[in-house]
């Protein structure tokens, strides 16, 4: 479920400028449990006669400073997994992980006081010193925010709501047993980086194809990467607009590829995940491509 909220209308850059601010304070000062990562602002030209003629003019991310704050303690407690845990080492990531997380809170309020974090990243720590011989780097990044809900509770005594939600293979199995009718599942994930979600698409592969599944991965991010890099190297003066300059042929070339999946699958079983952001508009759109081209199979 996508949360949806329409901010308004500006009619000045002064009264929009302010409201920016307003809601970059509002969404950054938020927790975790009830802002995730943070949000996705749409800039929006309004049509007065018919909104279907909306224009999306831009778009930008806003995250929450406690996400930003996590990951920070995920880079430090990599890094000290990648060293195998030096004791001497252990002081000094906490104490730059305060000094780093201070600084990009100037001026700002967090859920908690600074200390509350500094105690749960010393719980982390201490069990990553403890289990880092059963531990690799890609477990910890895989499942930082079950790992991360364990030492919010050890800590503090609270819970995580934001991970607790996160019960992926109960559901895709009970999925799997309707498998004597030819059918299509489509998996869209919704969720902050650090969730599993790398984790859990090898999972869920691995499953499907042991049922006689077919699974395959249409990536958002590395089909704009690759329009982004070859817009550099013919544009290299105009590197900076890159994204802006990419949006529409991104778009048309998802929804193309997409219905070309769609209709050369073949399987009986097909899985098709949807590695992409969906605003809740555009969710719409893309389940209508997926509808009208695997019923054209037929």
């Amino acid at each position: 479920m996508v949360r949806y909220k329409n901010h308004g209308t500006y009619k000045s850059f002064d009264e929009f400028g302010d409201a920016i601010i307003n809601l970059y304070t509002k969404v950054g000062s938020a927790a975790l449990d009830e802002e995730e990562e943070g949000s996705v602002l749409y800039f929006v030209q309004r049509n007065s006669r018919n909104s279907k003629l909306d224009r999306v003019l831009s778009l930008c991310k806003l995250k929450t400073f406690e996400y930003r704050v996590w990951r920070k303690l995920r880079e430090k407690l990599s890094s000290h997994l990648n060293e195998r845990c030096p004791n001497d080492k252990k002081q000094t990531r906490i104490d730059r992980f305060i000094k780093e997380s201070k600084e990009l809170t100037e001026g700002f309020n967090l859920p908690h006081s600074m200390n509350w974090y500094k105690q749960v990243a010393i719980t982390a720590f201490d069990w990553i010193a403890e289990n880092y011989k059963g531990l690799n780097e890609e477990d910890l990044r895989g499942h930082f925010i079950n790992h991360l809900s364990y030492f919010v509770e050890k800590t503090h005594g609270e819970k995580l709501k934001c991970a607790s939600s996160l019960q992926f293979n109960k559901t895709s199995t009970s999925v799997l047993k309707n498998t004597s009718r030819k059918q299509m599942i489509v998996m869209v994930p919704i969720g902050i980086p650090g969730m599993g979600k790398s984790t859990f698409v090898k999972i869920i592969n691995s499953l499907l194809d042991k049922n006689g599944w077919e699974f395959f991965v249409l990536s958002a991010d590395l089909m704009r990467s690759k329009m982004i890099e070859k817009y550099v190297k013919d544009f290299p003066s105009r590197a900076h607009e890159a994204h802006e300059k990419t949006q529409k042929s991104f778009v048309e070339k998802w929804n193309t590829d997409l219905a070309k999946v769609v209709q050369s699958c073949k399987s009986e079983k097909f899985c098709l995940f949807l590695d992409k952001n969906h605003p809740l508009n555009a969710l719409d759109k893309t389940m209508d491509i997926v509808r009208n081209n695997y019923n054209r199979k037929e």
